[in-house]
């Protein structure tokens, strides 16, 4: 249902304008939860945005809205706009009033379509109280042995067949039934078709709960009642026997957590046990294996709305609205999906069953779906869906390819398929959303992405150096670190916590998202790029004095010009800083998160490449490169400390013809960086 104001959006005269006009739609705070009181479905919306927004993540409930200490008022503005065929897109811009800043904090996008027999087949509007519901679990079913049945890309076998984990978990016959571990010796008397397995992907939130030790393997190959277990693990079984499956993985119970040589030898072997799995069953709305896969909900909210309408301008019937940012939601922002490992499992995964906190998701190579769109999540075609995170669909696809065997042996290529997004691309897909995420064990930055990368690896001729790729090197050497949400394309970084698990031109050095730069000389064979640097060599090894840790150690060797300078932090300037030498005196160095202590220090600049790029109508040269301290004194190597640029006006529109007046300032020479 709607409440008296959102029904006014209905009403009237149809805007569907495409020059961007707003409607008002709520004045006050109060107006808003009066109508979430009213179980209004867009009020309701709106105010959960509000409170899944970062600024406002302090918020709780409806009444901690309301009591919010310096937003005095919430203003919601609405446009409508014709989507395809009979869609009408209806997106609200959220805005709160402090004192005297208007500050726009996010937006809403939802769908409007006619009501009609067509509609009714792809919107369900009889949703249960809880996920655990018959319908609920009727509907996981039918999502999964429809796309056993009838999706030819979905039930390929990867090419390592016959894959089969070292332990899985027999989860018995029943609700009641006990189970146990299975390892080598039990598998080996299993008949290959009694081998399919499930995976459980899910949080270990820093509580305490039943794993596998050295110490009790044997008890566990016992079996044991389902009671030993935490809330989603005692879930997890349940599904896996609800969709006819009899085995089950799960990393904390199939993996020995306090041997090292064990972990070691699994986590290398993620690729196999994700791609071969018959569905990866999520714990998406979980913190902890307690909080299971089951949740409770408000039906109003999640229930698309059917609404009269009372247009003056057009012909009225009823209409369904449903709520595109509902994924985003529940499965992006979940709990679950902010975990570093997660991430690979959930683009490894065949199928990817969803227990979200307050629908199930589905999603396979051939349908994304969830209980109020069981037929197919539609969404608002004006929304760019790899804002909210990786292009996961491109990268889903293009490693369901490799899998499959289908894969050219090439990266693919803009020109050899203009709708699919080439390899660097899905690659700096993969480094942006997998870097902000988070590791309980920091060291395991590049093993947590390992599966990925032995999926990768098998689709390109191209060798992996610690996240990144030989041919894309020395380009792809400027990569630098997203702060929060603004984005500063040029900046150095200052980290005196930098971390030895990787060498220092990696970005698995550093933490926080990361930003890689795009490759201009691949992207725009114009004059408006020029590399100035060459690759010599390069290389890494894991580190043999690691103990209980992976690490890597690495060299690159490029032919750069090479420069001396002192950094100097600027006051006026806040976090940006200047480089000082002969060249480079008035040239700015953006710098972001930089301790003052980092002023007045040695550093030398190598430059990479140079740019063509247009400042206030007029032609500027930007040369792009990296900030090195000092060699060691021990091996004569560099190691990173960020990233520079120098701005320089030109007077011709071509990088090759313009004047260059800072690389005499250069040494061109051979360096090592470790």
């Amino acid at each position: 249902m709607l409440c008296s104001h959102c029904q006014e959006i209905f009403t009237g005269e149809r805007n569907l304008k495409l020059d961007g006009s707003l409607r008002y739609h709520l004045y006050w705070v109060p107006d808003l939860m009066q109508g979430v009181r009213q179980r209004c479905f867009i009020c309701s919306a709106l105010k959960r945005a509000v409170l899944e927004n970062g600024k406002l993540n302090k918020l709780e409930g409806i009444e901690g809205l309301e009591a919010t200490g310096g937003v005095d008022r919430f203003i919601s503005k609405y446009s409508m706009r014709q989507g395809t065929g009979d869609t009408i897109g209806l997106t609200f811009r959220l805005i709160t009033h402090h004192a005297v800043r208007v500050e726009l904090i996010t937006e809403r996008h939802m769908l409007i379509r006619p009501w009609n027999a067509k509609t009714k087949e792809t919107v369900s509007t009889e949703l249960g109280k809880s996920t655990s519901s018959p319908s609920s679990l009727d509907m996981a079913t039918k999502w999964y042995k429809q796309c056993r049945a009838s999706h030819s890309t979905c039930g390929v076998m990867s090419p390592q067949l016959l894959f089969v984990p070292s332990r899985l978990i027999d989860v018995g016959h029943t609700h009641n039934s006990r189970w146990r571990i299975l390892t080598g010796d039990d598998l080996s008397m299993r008949k290959p078709h009694d081998m399919e397995y499930m995976t459980l992907s899910h949080c270990w939130g820093g509580s305490s709960f039943l794993t596998l030790t050295s110490t009790n393997l044997e008890r566990l190959r016992q079996e044991m009642p389902v009671s030993v277990l935490p809330k989603t693990f005692q879930e997890a079984l349940y599904v896996t026997r609800r969709l006819g499956c009899q085995l089950l993985w799960i990393d904390s119970l199939c993996i020995m957590q306090d041997s090292w040589q064990d972990w070691r030898q699994e986590s290398s072997k993620m690729s196999g046990i994700y791609s071969n799995a018959v569905c990866n069953i999520a714990a998406t709305g979980s913190s902890n294996p307690y909080g299971g896969l089951f949740q409770n909900r408000d039906v109003v909210v999640n229930t698309p709305c059917i609404v009269q309408t009372n247009w003056k301008d057009d012909v009225n019937h009823l209409v369904v609205i449903t709520d595109c940012s509902l994924d985003v939601d529940q499965v992006m922002h979940a709990p679950l999906n902010q975990r570093g490992w997660v991430f690979q499992e959930r683009l490894l995964s065949r199928r990817l069953l969803q227990f979200a906190n307050e629908q199930i998701f589905w999603r396979c190579q051939q349908l994304d779906a969830c209980e109020a769109q069981p037929r197919g999540v539609i969404y608002d075609p004006a929304i760019d869906i790899s804002h909210y995170g990786v292009d996961e669909i491109s990268l889903r696809r293009y490693v369901s390819q490799v899998q499959a065997g289908t894969t050219p042996s090439e990266p693919v290529r803009d020109d050899d398929h203009a709708d699919a997004p080439n390899f660097y691309n899905l690659w700096q897909s993969v480094i942006r959303d997998y870097s902000r995420l988070s590791l309980t064990q920091t060291t395991d930055k590049l093993v947590a992405l390992s599966g990925v990368v032995d999926i990768l690896e098998q689709a390109c001729d191209d060798q992996y150096l610690a996240g990144l790729w030989r041919s894309h090197l020395p380009a792809a050497l400027l990569w630098h670190r997203r702060l929060g949400t603004r984005l500063r394309p040029f900046y150095a970084h200052f980290d005196t916590r930098r971390s030895a698990r990787a060498p220092s031109w990696s970005w698995a050095s550093l933490d926080g998202s990361i930003i890689l730069p795009w490759r201009t000389e691949d992207q725009d064979p114009s004059s408006d790029y020029k590399p100035l640097a060459t690759l010599i060599a390069a290389t890494v090894w894991e580190d043999p004095a690691a103990v209980n840790q992976y690490r890597v150690k690495g060299l690159v060797r490029l032919q750069a010009f090479l420069m001396q300078a002192t950094f100097r932090k600027t006051v006026d300037l806040l976090d940006y800083g200047k480089l000082e030498s002969d060249a480079v005196d008035n040239s700015i160095l953006a710098m972001e998160d930089t301790p003052l202590e980092a002023s007045n220090i040695s550093l030398f600049c190598a430059v990479i490449c140079s740019r063509l790029v247009s400042r206030e109508g007029k032609p500027h040269c930007i040369h792009q490169g990296l900030l090195l301290r000092p060699p060691d004194v021990r091996t004569g190597s560099f190691s990173r400390f960020g990233y520079f640029h120098i701005l320089q006006e030109c007077k011709q529109k071509r990088v090759d013809a313009m004047e260059d007046d800072v690389l005499r300032h250069f040494e061109q020479r051979e360096i090592e960086i470790c």
